[in-house]
């Protein structure tokens, strides 16, 4: 049995922090609440001492009803009534209480409209209680079907959390507070949380059997770090405030009142954030007898009205993401560089789309460094180098910044062997746009890509790029691995199904710049273009270039219909 702490006497203890569970753990924080000591000249009531001692054969009816606000979702509700029965334990120790719950009525819905859902009535729940109101075990269930038991399961996993009111081994005078060992609990695949809550005896009313105590509770929740990859960790955290009335002669809990806010945050290094969002919630539980009837479908829905200026701000930066996605169904070479250095190209007002695959080649800036497809070469050792990498001869795509002078791109031209193909990697003429750039961890990424060493490595890598960005967008992660892990049909419009489901998360599930960034990398932008420079024709129009001609310059001294280039 977990340990208690003691109590303490006269001030509240306060703790906030941050949360993101699944919806059906909503149960969890039923019990969280702010709480303030109340004054009074009155004389003070007497000390109460809370034990779980409910009757054997006592049957009462529990209602749960919790709303969920999530990114991409909107409302949910999942509202259950349970008749519940005190039994006899099945144990040697006579201080233990057997509660058998049923699942009576149910009600999902989403938006307010109500949904279908799992058939749980008649389903049974078992749970095996402490005096001190700990759950002993793990709730098992009987239930009709193999779904019933898997959504059964959820919601026992969560109750698990919404049963965590722990009584202290003491007497309570009003102002008490106390707290119980934190614990590591499961919420949900591959979720697990550590709890530290504290409690508050807020106030004593009543008398004899109609004695209530009013118990305020607050709740740490912090999720428990998930490493993705890449150093990509997913970490959460919230508040709750509530308070719950608990029967003062058996400690059955008889109404709770909880609102949530959370958050979870996808985090890279310790650098910088991937995602964000934040989830709102309202729970409520209240206990009748047996003939008592809850409206499941009451109360209001809207929990956290949305910024409208928000919305039309992301819905923009979404369809500016849209226009400048590709549509290749493999990802090439060139289009990695082109993501790694998007201002570095020079633009035309024509040139051919990137289609063909081929090895890339980095000019650095002085002229006397490059990279190969991700390794770095020295001038003298590039040519043996190129006529090693077959990719090379099917096309051979070149970035040169367009400020570079243009003789150290011909310096550059004379070291390619003969049978290869260069290209300049240029961007489209237009509208002047601010090209998102990648991070310093999101460039080391794509680096590492760019020298994988094969093309099978490389589709990894930037794969789990794209995962690392989705991962707060259920929507937009789904849509991606059902194209992926089948015949890969309909990837060429995977980017807009994409955006469109950030458009139902919100832009702060995910570093839009970065994702668009990696979708550059994986599906092609439509700016890219290829400047074909066979070296005769390169050499003629150096001719009418001054000396001081960069590579912007060069391209364009090419006739505005583009028909040098292109032949």
């Amino acid at each position: 049995m977990p340990g208690r702490g003691c109590v303490t006497k006269g001030y509240v203890l306060r703790l906030s922090l941050l949360l993101s569970v699944p919806c059906w753990t909503l149960g969890a924080l039923v019990v969280s609440a702010c709480s303030s000591v109340p004054t009074s000249k009155s004389p003070d009531p007497p000390a109460v001492m809370l034990r779980f001692k409910p009757s054997p054969g006592q049957r009462f009816r529990e209602h749960w009803v919790y709303d969920l606000d999530a990114p991409g979702s909107g409302i949910e509700r999942w509202a259950y009534s349970f008749d519940v029965a005190v039994q006899k334990p099945d144990t040697q120790n006579t201080q233990h209480s057997a509660l058998r719950y049923v699942v009576r009525r149910q009600y999902r819905a989403h938006l307010g409209r109500a949904i279908t859902a799992p058939d749980l009535s008649g389903t049974h729940l078992n749970a095996m209680w402490g005096p001190d109101h700990s759950l002993l075990s793990d709730m098992n269930m009987e239930a009709r079907s193999g779904e019933a038991s898997a959504d059964a399961r959820a919601f026992a996993a969560g109750a698990r959390f919404g049963m965590l009111v722990e009584y202290p081994d003491q007497p309570l005078s009003v102002g008490d507070s106390w707290s119980i060992e934190p614990r590591t609990l499961t919420v949900g695949p591959a979720l697990a949380a550590t709890l530290r809550p504290s409690y508050t005896l807020e106030s004593i009313s009543g008398q004899g059997e109609q004695r209530v105590a009013v118990i305020a509770a607050d709740i740490q929740v912090d999720l428990v770090p998930e490493v993705l990859s890449n150093g990509v960790v997913v970490e959460g955290g919230g508040t709750a405030s509530g308070s719950l009335r608990v029967r003062a002669s058996d400690g059955v809990v008889l109404e709770s009142r909880t609102v949530l806010h959370f958050n979870q945050e996808v985090r890279v290094q310790s650098m910088e954030t991937l995602g964000y969002r934040e989830f709102s919630a309202t729970a409520h539980v209240v206990i009748s007898d047996l003939q008592g009837q809850v409206d499941l479908a009451a109360d209001p829905w809207r929990i956290e009205p949305t910024d409208p200026d928000e919305e039309r701000a992301c819905a923009a930066q979404l369809d500016a993401a849209a226009e400048r996605a590709g549509h290749l169904t493999t990802p090439l070479q060139p289009q990695l560089l082109a993501a790694l250095y998007p201002d570095a190209l020079p633009t035309v007002p024509f040139a051919q789309s990137v289609e063909e695959a081929g090895s890339v080649l980095l000019l650095g800036a002085d002229g006397k460094r490059f990279e190969l497809d991700g390794v770095a070469y020295e001038p003298k050792d590039l040519p043996r180098a190129l006529r090693n990498a077959p990719s090379a001869r099917n096309a051979l795509y070149l970035l040169a910044p367009y400020d570079m002078p243009v003789e150290r791109l011909r310096a550059a031209l004379l070291l390619i062997p003969g049978g290869v193909s260069p290209r300049l990697l240029v961007r489209a003429a237009g509208d002047e746009v601010s090209i998102p750039r990648p991070s310093r961890w999101l460039e080391e990424q794509l680096r590492a890509a760019l020298a994988a060493g094969s093309s099978t490595d490389r589709q990894l890598l930037l794969n789990q790029l794209l995962v690392d960005h989705l991962v707060l967008c259920e929507g937009a992660l789904d849509s991606y691995r059902r194209v992926t892990s089948g015949a890969r049909a309909g990837l060429a419009d995977l980017p807009e199904r994409i955006l469109s489901e950030l458009a139902r998360c919100g832009c702060t599930t995910t570093n839009l710049d970065g994702l668009e960034v990696t979708m550059h990398a994986l599906f092609g932008w439509s700016e890219l273009r290829a400047l074909r420079l066979p070296f005769p024709r390169f050499e003629r129009r150096l001719h009418g270039l001054p000396p001081t001609a960069t590579v912007q310059d060069l391209v364009r001294s090419w006739d505005a219909a583009g028909q040098d280039a292109q032949e």
